[in-house]
C-alpha cells in the first residue's frame, strides 16, 4: 500500500476525534483556501518513502513519513495568548493518541515505528495557498508490510 490515500484518510478519521481538531477532511475535499472558522483543521501531507523487497518471506516493507499539519489562524490575526494554547493543546492531544497502543498501529492500519521517532515541530508560520498561517507540525514515520 505504501504512500496512499487511503492512509491519509485512515489519519484523518482519526484526527477528526482528536480533541481540540476542528476539522480534518479527507483527501479529495482539501481546501483551495483554508478558512479561520474551521480552524483548528489538519492536513496530512506524505512525505519521504523507502520500498524494500525481501525475498526470503517475500514480503514489502513500505516504510513513510507524514507530516501531520495543524492549522490553527491567519497569521494576520496577530499571535496571542489563545493561539499558543489552542495549538499546543492540540500538539498534547495528538502526542497523547500516537504514544497510545492505537496510535502505535493507527487503529489497525499502519504500524508506526516508534513513539520516540515522531517528532512535532512547535507552532510557526507555514503558507498554505500564498498565506501565512500559524501551524505546527508533526511528523510521523509508518511501517507497511504485504505479502
Amino acid at each position: 500500500m505504501g504512500l496512499s490515500v487511503d492512509t491519509i484518510n485512515a489519519m484523518q478519521e482519526i484526527h477528526r476525534g482528536i480533541t481540540g481538531v476542528k476539522t480534518a477532511p479527507d483527501v479529495a475535499n482539501y481546501p483551495a483556501q483554508l478558512n479561520q472558522v474551521d480552524c483548528p483543521m489538519v492536513l496530512v501531507w506524505p512525505g519521504d518513502a523507502t520500498w524494500t523487497r525481501e525475498t526470503i518471506n517475500e514480503s514489502d516493507d513500505t516504510r513513510s513519513i507524514y507530516t501531520v499539519t495543524v492549522f490553527v489562524a491567519p497569521a494576520a490575526t496577530g499571535m496571542r495568548g489563545e493561539l499558543i494554547v489552542k495549538a499546543l493543546d492540540c500538539a498534547d492531544a495528538l502526542r497523547e493518541y500516537y504514544q497510545s497502543d492505537d496510535g502505535q498501529t493507527l487503529n489497525g492500519f499502519v504500524e508506526i515505528t516508534g513513539p520516540d521517532e515522531i517528532r512535532y515541530t512547535g507552532l510557526r508560520t507555514i503558507k498554505y495557498n500564498d498565506i501565512d498561517w500559524y501551524a505546527l507540525q508533526v511528523i510521523v514515520p509508518t511501517v507497511q508490510q504485504t505479502a
